[in-house]
């Protein structure tokens, strides 16, 4: 019974700070698949884990997380400001449309 209020508790809080379900739902399930294959591959390997990047796919995908994480950060450093279609900010300097 305590597991059940638990969860609807849990529930209320991410519904009110609306956090999608999809991506909780997915971490809850593939979580301890990719927890049971990191283990078993560590073990496989003594260890090391860097054998795990030295196959292309994996490259590809450790290269993909990076740009997840990296391109929203750079999407926003570059963007224009808001509302100010005169204005150009470059390397902290403002430079006026029209100016030389």
């Amino acid at each position: 019974m305590w597991v059940m209020i638990a969860a609807g508790v849990a529930g209320y809080f991410l519904e009110a700070r609306k956090v999608p379900l999809a991506p909780l739902i997915l971490g809850l399930i593939l979580g301890p698949m990719v927890e049971e294959n990191l283990r078993a591959g560590l073990i496989k390997t003594s260890g090391n884990p860097l054998p795990f990047f030295t196959r292309p796919i994996c490259l590809t995908l450790l290269m993909l997380l990076v740009a997840a994480f990296v391109g929203p950060w750079l999407a926003r450093r570059f963007r224009p400001p808001n509302g100010s279609s005169q204005t150009r900010k470059f390397r902290g300097m403002t430079e006026q449309k029209g100016d030389v």
